[in-house]
């Protein structure tokens, strides 16, 4: 499983400067030591093709197991698991996150564009061979029918809106080393199945850290509840869950 909450802003020019972003280092240190730059290329398409565009710099503060990652751009702040302990431990960490970006902006921010919260889950062999057992009838679809062993790729996508927000859903059968989202569902050398729960808002004229992290804490109660919808008793126990 990858679980990520992603916050994206009007650019702020000085978060592209490593100066400026010594004090949010500072901040989230502790949990985070160890600081990855990564340069990014923008695209540009027109008449005469594909043309790059200068990118910028986001700053990838990871811990020392790398599990969590935290990520800091000119016009975005995440952060993000692959390995989801409880909902309390990771809010309680999105709430530090926002609480560095607010010192760092020196009061935080004025509104936001989108704020989201997304579940990946993905079922490997030995387990993919479960699946009639694991999923419920109206997700498990073609790749329970008959000729399953030979569909290499068949993906569902749905969009809902839920609580004024919108609950965007994803699943189906991947072959090797094929992806629906390079930068979050990386490319693998066997088949797989992939649950993508992504449910965010829009533009919001106002910013308050706390109340972002219940509404992000809202978001992954109805990602929940979609996705026991999709599972059956079987799944949760084949992961470690309880029924």
């Amino acid at each position: 499983m990858r679980v990520i909450a992603q916050l994206r802003f009007a650019p702020i020019a000085a978060l592209g400067q490593l100066n400026f972003i010594a004090p949010f280092q500072e901040e989230i240190r502790r949990r985070y030591p160890l600081l990855r730059p990564e340069q990014t290329t923008g695209l540009l398409l027109d008449a005469g093709g594909v043309l790059a565009q200068p990118g910028s710099t986001v700053w990838r503060f990871h811990d020392k197991n790398d599990i969590w990652r935290v990520s800091l751009a000119p016009n975005f702040v995440a952060i993000e698991t692959k390995k989801y302990d409880s909902r309390t431990d990771f809010f309680s960490r999105l709430h530090e996150v926002l609480n560095a970006l607010v010192k760092v902006t020196d009061g935080g921010l004025v509104g936001y564009d989108r704020f989201g919260i997304r579940y990946v889950n993905r079922v490997l062999r030995p387990e993919l061979e479960q699946l009639p057992r694991f999923l419920q009838p109206e997700i498990l679809g073609l790749a329970g029918a008959s000729f399953g062993e030979k569909l290499g790729f068949s993906v569902c996508e749905s969009s809902f809106t839920v609580a004024d927000a919108h609950l965007s859903t994803r699943w189906g059968l991947l072959p090797p080393r094929a992806t629906t989202d390079p930068t979050t569902i990386d490319l693998l050398d066997d088949a797989s199945w992939i649950l993508d729960l992504d449910m965010y808002e829009g533009q919001q004229p106002d910013f308050d850290a706390a109340a972002l992290v219940e509404r992000g804490k809202l978001f992954a109660e109805t990602i929940y509840a979609f996705f026991r919808w999709c599972v059956t008793d079987d799944f949760l126990r084949a992961y470690g869950g309880q029924p």
